[in-house]
């Protein structure tokens, strides 16, 4: 395709500790019954597509614990790069106070990562970050608080903490 042309890829490199780097993360769906020789798929006991272990225990995180899907849905967001970014995360924020904490972890995750990288879409993802906490620390002044401290604790994006504590 395109991206094999181009020498890029699209896929996430994951680190060999990774959860996610699972050698069987699809799992091979069979499961066998005690005391018959039938075996059946797993996704036809349960009603869903099988697989590992580790489907259902990621599919169990992501539902029973927002914080995480929170975090993710930012790093997402900034990481797309998207245009509505800063004002969905914001939204998000000013909904739930109680997930602005993950919601900047997930902007902070975004930017530090793209700053390993020097490239133009690096620079969009920083840029998407910076502007999603800015928009999280003008919710409240409580909540800018929490953003400058959190930025400093990090020490990432000290130009938006600095710009927020001017505020």
């Amino acid at each position: 395709g395109a991206a094999a042309s181009t020498g890029s890829s699209v896929l996430l490199q994951l680190k060999p500790d990774s959860l996610l780097a699972e050698a069987d993360f699809g799992g091979s769906g069979r499961c066998e019954d005690e005391g018959s020789d039938e075996k059946r798929s797993a996704g036809n006991i349960h009603g869903y597509g099988a697989g590992s272990e580790l489907t259902a225990t990621i599919t169990s995180l992501m539902q029973r614990v927002p914080a995480l899907r929170h975090r993710h849905l930012a790093n997402a967001l900034c990481r797309a790069a998207a245009p509505q970014a800063a004002s969905i995360i914001a939204t998000l924020a000013a909904c739930c106070p109680q997930a602005s904490p993950c919601l900047l972890a997930g902007c902070i995750d975004a930017s530090i990562a793209a700053s390993e990288s020097s490239d133009a879409a690096s620079t969009k993802i920083i840029l998407s970050a910076k502007t999603s906490v800015q928009a999280i620390a003008d919710l409240s002044t409580n909540e800018a608080w929490s953003a400058a401290n959190t930025l400093l604790q990090y020490k990432t994006m000290q130009d938006v903490a600095l710009n927020i504590l001017i505020k």
